[in-house]
This record gives structure tokens, sequence and C-alpha cells, in this order.
């Protein structure tokens, strides 16, 4: 099972981690971490930012910034799935996602999103 997580002060050695592994694609998302940190502020380059753990390991990440960007690596179509649904559900503005679940709909998926 996907579980999605609001990423905080405890994740942040873990998501370093991950993300050091995708350096050419993460760049944005790194840089805005180490200035910014993991805790959302009303600021230009904070953000909020959501996990993917799958057997209590990390495989995937979604961060929302102040300016309404969203940037995101996963290693798999489902982990981004489930960032997607479970990070725009969150968020407090207008998303409608319809058929979402016609999109993801598997045998051996499903998504537990906590806060």
């Amino acid at each position: 099972m996907i579980v999605i997580k609001k990423l905080d002060e405890l994740h942040i050695n873990e998501l370093s981690s991950y993300l050091n592994h995708y350096q050419e694609t993460t760049m944005f998302i790194r840089n805005n971490l180490y200035h910014s940190g993991i805790t959302y502020q009303d600021a230009p380059f904070h953000g909020e930012y959501y996990g993917s753990f799958e057997n209590n390991k990390i495989n995937g990440v979604l961060a929302h910034y102040w300016n309404g960007n969203l940037m995101m690596q996963t290693e798999n179509f489902s982990a981004l799935s489930a960032l997607a649904s479970c990070s725009l559900f969150a968020c407090k503005q207008d998303f409608i996602l319809r058929n979402h679940l016609s999109m993801t709909r598997h045998p051996n998926f499903s998504v537990k999103c906590l806060d």
C-alpha cells in the first residue's frame, strides 16, 4: 500500500537522501528545501512537501510552492498519482479531480493519505 504523508522536520534527512539520487531532476526542490526549509511559511521559495512511502521507504515527493507551482519526483506512476491525489485535496485551492479513481484503479493499488 502507498502511504502519503505531509513531510516535516522529522523527514528532512530521508527526503534529502532520496532527492540526492535524482540530482539532475530535483534541482529546484533541493535548492528551495535548502534555503527555505521544510516548514511552510507564506514567503518566496517555501512549500508544502508530501512524500510517498511504500514499505516505510520514501519513493516519491511532491512540493507545492508558495506561488502555486508543483514539482515532483517519483519512481513510478502509482506514486505520482497517489501524491497528486492526496496533496491536491489537502491544498486550500479549488482543484477538481474528475474520474481520478478510474485512472488509478489497479488490483494491487491502494492509497492512504495521512496528515
